[in-house]
């Protein structure tokens, strides 16, 4: 717990420092918040345990069997031989016995037992990882909005003192007697519109922001800068690594350990057993004394008929193979094909972000020159403001594209498992 407090407040330092936030921080802040390590490490103990627990069966079992009773007549023969009389048996019993059994072969049960254990634990280790993957998702996604809002409010800021500006020179025309004041007062109403959607914008920011900083558990998310993630490639398209598929392999290891156990349970169990102590009487029943008693011995146990039963269990256990199989196909099936839309998202995105940058010099030359008419008077506001929003989404696109394509390299990772 003291290394992970001290991770998160180095991780702290560093948002307000100035080195900014990036988001595979953001993301190892959020899973250290939700514990993943604590519940690695207690998985690990558990898995531990139950090793030490299932082995158990192999050592020697020691019970102290202790017993007094009493009863109320002796045995009484229905004959008698004439000048002999029977002996006696006591009518209480004393004694303190040490009773030790041990097992020499089970069937290899034990084994089969502890094999299932660990598959048990392997599998809550993979539902971990799959939460994991949940909580990675939730940060990208968010951290790309905040992105993605704060790019926008830039845009925004630029197309807003873009309109200043040229409202700034069409007063002055309006005054020269070059202009209408109907198109000084359009523009007047589009910086309102501009002031409001800005505040849209930086609500959105902000309420994201907070949703990080509640995922993360670091207040200091709220206010820090983002960097935006470097663009890499996704690297080998295979979804064999997800967690929640890895599962599916784990519960057919858990089948056939199943099947292990159903034929164990066809072949014979050896143990030798025995007890120490003394009684009175002791094993001479006659004798009223406390005695010295010992007993060694071995037995088998041997399940020579079972009326079909490891059939049925053999069948059952195949039939549950074949839907696990069923499933498990569907589910690669599935994540298959969203990694194979990554794949086709990011080739678009960059596509697309390829003729941007044209795109964004041709609405800029356009905006400048009815820029100039409008101050000349040969243009309205609303032709102006028409050709300012088509550069303002022009350069919106870029930079959505921009973002687009890195998080469709993240998803593409998080799909794969990397």
């Amino acid at each position: 717990m003291r290394s992970v407090l001290c991770t998160i407040t180095f991780l702290a330092g560093c948002i307000c420092s100035g080195q900014g936030l990036s988001l595979d921080s953001a993301i190892t802040l959020a899973l250290r918040h939700e514990g993943f390590r604590d519940s690695r490490a207690l998985l690990a103990d558990m898995k531990a345990l139950q090793a030490d627990e299932v082995n158990s069966a192999w050592f020697p079992q020691f019970n102290l069997n202790v017993q007094s009773t009493y009863q109320n007549e002796q045995i009484d023969l229905p004959f008698g031989l004439p000048g002999l009389a029977p002996p006696e048996v006591p009518l209480d019993l004393h004694r303190a016995l040490i009773e030790i059994g041990q097992t020499v072969y089970d069937g290899q049960v034990t084994r089969s037992r502890l094999r299932l254990e660990q598959l048990d634990v392997d599998q809550q280790d993979l539902a971990l990882a799959s939460r994991e993957l949940e909580v990675r998702g939730q940060v990208t996604q968010r951290y790309m909005a905040v992105l993605l809002g704060e790019r926008q409010l830039g845009l925004l800021a630029l197309r807003k003192a873009s309109i200043l500006a040229q409202h700034e020179r069409l007063i002055a025309a309006v005054d020269a007697g070059a202009a209408l004041l109907s198109d000084a007062a359009a523009l007047e109403a589009e910086t309102i519109t501009l002031d409001q959607e800005i505040a849209q914008v930086s609500t959105t920011v902000k309420r994201t922001r907070h949703e990080l900083a509640t995922i993360t558990d670091a207040a200091a998310v709220a206010t820090a800068s983002f960097v935006a993630p470097v663009e890499t490639e996704p690297g080998d398209l295979s979804v064999e690594q997800r967690p929640d598929i890895r599962a599916f392999d784990l519960r057919l290891q858990a089948l056939d350990v199943q099947h292990d156990l159903a034929r164990s349970s066809r072949l014979p169990r050896i143990r030798v057993f025995g007890n120490a102590g003394a009684g009175n009487p002791g094993y001479n029943t006659f004798l009223d004394e406390w005695r010295p008693m010992l007993l060694v011995g071995a037995g088998i146990q041997w399940r020579i008929v079972d009326w079909g039963t490891r059939k049925r269990t053999d069948r059952n256990i195949d039939l549950q193979r074949d839907l696990l199989r069923m499933d498990r196909e569907r589910i690669v099936e599935r994540w298959t094909i969203a990694l194979a839309h990554q794949r086709e998202e990011l080739a678009h995105f960059r596509a697309l972000r390829s003729s941007d940058d044209r795109l964004i010099a041709l609405r800029t030359e356009v905006t400048e020159a009815k820029a100039e008419q409008l101050a000349n008077g040969t243009a309205t506001a609303a032709d102006y403001v028409n050709e300012l929003n088509k550069e303002h989404a022009a350069r919106l696109g870029r930079e959505i594209h921009e973002l687009q394509a890195v998080l469709a390299i993240r998803t593409s990772k998080d799909i794969q498992a990397r």
